[in-house]
This record gives C-alpha cells, sequence and structure tokens, in this order.
C-alpha cells in the first residue's frame, strides 16, 4: 500500500509541475515475482516499466521474457526499460563470470534486450567498488582504478559504430537473407541518416561453463547473407575484438557469425 500510494504521489506530482510534466516516470523495480501481484497494476501511475533483470551467470537472453512476464500484474503492457542487468567478475561474487567473456556478454546484453521491446538499457555497474567481501563485487564495467574490463572496451567500440550523432529521420528498408542458420543466430537491423544499414547478427550460446567457469571457444556459424541489389560497399565489424575490414561489394557475401556481435555495414 505504500509504495502504490508513493507511485501516485510521484506520478501526480511530475505531472503537475510544468517544467517537469514531459519527462516520464517509471515504474518501481520489484525483485520478488509474488510482489508483482500484491502491489497491483500502476500502470495508471507510469510511463514505462521499470525492470531489473538479470541473466545471472548464463546467456545474456536468459530469463528475458519470464521477467517481464513474471511482473505483468504492476506493468501490464506499458513500455519497456531496463534501469539494471550486468555481469560480475569477481569469484566471490555469485553468478560470476571471466572479465574476458563480459567483452561478448555485455553487447550481447543490450542487443538481446532491444529486441525484447526495452527502449533503453542499463549496466550496473560503471565501476567496481573495491573488494567488498559480501558477495556483491566485481559488477562494474571498469576496475575500482578506472582501467577497462573487456566489456567496457566492447561497449565503447560497440557504440562507435552504430552511434549516429544526427537527428530523427525516416528509415528505410533491407531486403536481405541469411542462409541456413540455426536458432540460436539471432539478429537486428539498424540504419543511420546517412542511409547506411548495418545488420547485427550473433551466435546467443553460451561464452562460459557456469559450472566448472571455464572460457568456452564455440565456432563461428558459416552462411551467406544475400542481399536483393548490388551494394556500393560492405564492411564488417567485430567490436569485441576491436576490428573492421571491408568485404567484396556482391549481392553474395559470406560471413562467419560469432559468439559476440557481427556488425554488416551496408552502403547501397
Amino acid at each position: 500500500s505504500e509504495d502504490r500510494a508513493w507511485q501516485r504521489a510521484l506520478y501526480s506530482a511530475v505531472k503537475g509541475n510544468g517544467g517537469v510534466r514531459d519527462k516520464p516516470v517509471l515504474g518501481p523495480s520489484l525483485v520478488k515475482r509474488a510482489s508483482a501481484g500484491q502491489v497491483g497494476s500502476l500502470t495508471s501511475w507510469m510511463d514505462y516499466a521499470n525492470l531489473h533483470s538479470y541473466p545471472g551467470d548464463s546467456i545474456p537472453s536468459a530469463y528475458i521474457a519470464q521477467n517481464i512476464d513474471r511482473f505483468a500484474p504492476e506493468n501490464g503492457s506499458k513500455p519497456l526499460r531496463l534501469t539494471e542487468t550486468g555481469y560480475p567478475t569477481a569469484p566471490n561474487s555469485q553468478f560470476w563470470v571471466s572479465e574476458e567473456v563480459t567483452g561478448k556478454y555485455v553487447p550481447r546484453l543490450y542487443l538481446e534486450y532491444w529486441n525484447a521491446g526495452f527502449s533503453r538499457n542499463f549496466i550496473y555497474q560503471l565501476a567496481d567498488e573495491g573488494s567488498q567481501g559480501n558477495g556483491i563485487s566485481g559488477w562494474g564495467l571498469l576496475h575500482s582504478n578506472g582501467s577497462a574490463k573487456s566489456g567496457y572496451t566492447a561497449l565503447a567500440n560497440f557504440i562507435s559504430v552504430l552511434n549516429d550523432a544526427n537527428g530523427a529521420f525516416a528509415p528505410g528498408s533491407l531486403t536481405y537473407s541469411v542462409g541456413a542458420v540455426p536458432s540460436t543466430v539471432h539478429r537486428a537491423l539498424f540504419q543511420k541518416s546517412n542511409g547506411r544499414y548495418f545488420l547485427v547478427l550473433w551466435n546467443e550460446v553460451a561464452s562460459f561453463n557456469r559450472h566448472s567457469h571455464v572460457t568456452l571457444n564455440p565456432g563461428s556459424v558459416r552462411t551467406t547473407l544475400s542481399l536483393a541489389s548490388t551494394p556500393r560497399s560492405v564492411t564488417l565489424h567485430e567490436p569485441s575484438l576491436g576490428r573492421s575490414w571491408t568485404a567484396n561489394a556482391s549481392r553474395s557475401v559470406a560471413i562467419d557469425i560469432p559468439d559476440h556481435p557481427l556488425i554488416i555495414e551496408i552502403a547501397l
């Protein structure tokens, strides 16, 4: 009852203030599934549902659908924002993964939640808080001294490739097909204001053995990208590895899809 009253008061205060009424109000994040039913629907007093959805030490797509469904009694069909997710890298933390693996999992987290309909996603947290000794150490993208982990570097490279500082525009459509691949191959398609398309493909499989705590290196999926028209240029990017290279500008491009994002930049 206190949570419901607080959310209603917050929403009324924001929407009644001319200086901030255009700002969205997020609902509260809940931990336990039962709490969503107890607090009941808050959709009248929120613009966005707010989830703290974590994959544990599993693959980035783990538990997304379950958590959306789990907290639906509170959130209804409100649009989604994710204000916490991430991976710890400290072995004294529960559900930890290796630093190397965050270079693959962190950009995949953003892609998986984007595909699930989350318009904004936030990693917990920017920097480690040092040795806490309480089982929640090592969640930062940076070490406590400010040095970068693999997840930070991969995310910075990912943003560098996809960033578009220009204003809104009407995106077009890209006619393409990808050859036979397993269902674990996921995709997302973006376009920049300069007209270039960015097709992102990744193999959503485990890169870390959560039981033996060993880094895995699953093989890439070899296939062919087919385009409806001959492109002016095709550039491939692997932000997790910090590399880019030019492919033949052809309607048929041979590609190897790894367990981290492969971004195919297509200029028509």
